[in-house]
């Protein structure tokens, strides 16, 4: 059961489609996208060929709803490096402006001769160009997304390890959610596990995984999560949400206890994978909305609003 007050559905959705750009394409979806100081926002798009390779295509806003591709997708490294570790495919970026230093800090995830690895990427210019810093530890970890503060001056992200649920067949978010922390973004700490589906036996049995990077609230770090369930012969991706603690984000202080949307609309039952709405970005406005940005069935991006009281009165945070 969802709670439709929630999160509401843009009136134009899909936001952002395979004929937003200017080559064919199979889909666009799986967008991170952030809010830059100047309030321009800038999208990064996860979009597959119709060979199924995947592009990273970013596209710019002024008002977070009509976003227009830039000439050409995002280039990639063309080192040894990136070669080995992401020779199948990069996908699901995501993006964090960080709070000191005017970084704008990229994860996304790649699969080559290992398994999935995380890549970072930072711009210094208001994402005008990237620059590859390499990987985040061994695999499997996936969804990974930055806090945009550091704590005691660490980095620190959120992710999950790629446990599959019993009797699945691919892997998923059985390992929950856990958290990690850097001094320079090469030597990472042992994680620690912050929360698991256990929580969530009602829509994310199956698994959960953080979606946007953490919104700074008055009473908490705001992480909108996907959330995994069975049904019959599929899977469902639905969305949750959890508060961490503003001074320990190893504490959870609240969440979600039911989905706050599920798939339901044509464009997120219908598509590559059918019923999925996979979070990758948000917005915090300074009037209190939230913008989030998901995945509709992995072909689409759409667009959810919602107010900082409402899902933090969700998570039972008052």
């Amino acid at each position: 059961m969802s709670s439709p007050s929630i999160i509401r559905r843009h009136s134009e959705n899909p936001i952002v489609t395979r004929d937003t750009f200017p080559i064919p394409l199979e889909g666009a979806y799986n967008s991170g996208c952030i809010k830059l100081p100047g309030g321009r926002y800038v999208m990064a798009a996860r979009c597959n060929k119709l060979d199924q390779r995947t592009l990273i295509w970013l596209l710019d806003s002024e008002d977070g709803v009509h976003f227009t591709p830039r000439p050409k997708p995002m280039p990639l490294p063309a080192e040894p490096w990136w070669e080995f570790y992401a020779s199948d495919v990069a996908y699901d970026p995501r993006m964090t402006v960080m709070e000191e230093g005017g970084e704008i800090l990229m994860t996304m995830a790649c699969h080559g001769a290992v398994g999935c690895r995380i890549a970072i990427f930072r711009s210094e210019d208001e994402t005008q160009s990237w620059r590859f810093l390499g990987y985040m530890g061994p695999p499997d970890h996936r969804n990974t997304v930055f806090f945009p503060r550091k704590f005691d001056g660490l980095y620190t992200v959120l992710d999950r390890p790629n446990m599959p649920a019993a009797g699945a067949e691919n892997g998923g978010g059985m390992g929950g959610i856990w958290i990690r922390q850097s001094p320079d973004l090469k030597f990472w700490s042992a994680v620690d596990r912050i929360i698991g589906p256990e929580r969530f036996r009602n829509y994310g049995v199956h698994g959960i995984g953080p979606g946007p990077p953490p919104l700074l609230t008055d009473r908490g770090w705001l992480c909108i999560i996907h959330c995994v369930m069975p049904a019959a012969r599929t899977l469902v991706y639905s969305v949750g949400a959890i508060v961490l603690d503003r001074d320990d984000p190893t504490r959870v202080i609240g969440q979600t206890r039911e989905a706050i949307m599920v798939p339901d609309a044509l464009y997120e039952m219908v598509g590559l994978v059918p019923g999925v709405c996979f979070p990758c970005g948000a917005v915090l406005e300074e009037s209190g909305e939230v913008k989030i940005y998901y995945g509709g069935a992995d072909r689409v991006t759409a667009l959810g609003i919602s107010s900082v009281d409402q899902l933090l009165g969700a998570c039972g945070v008052s």
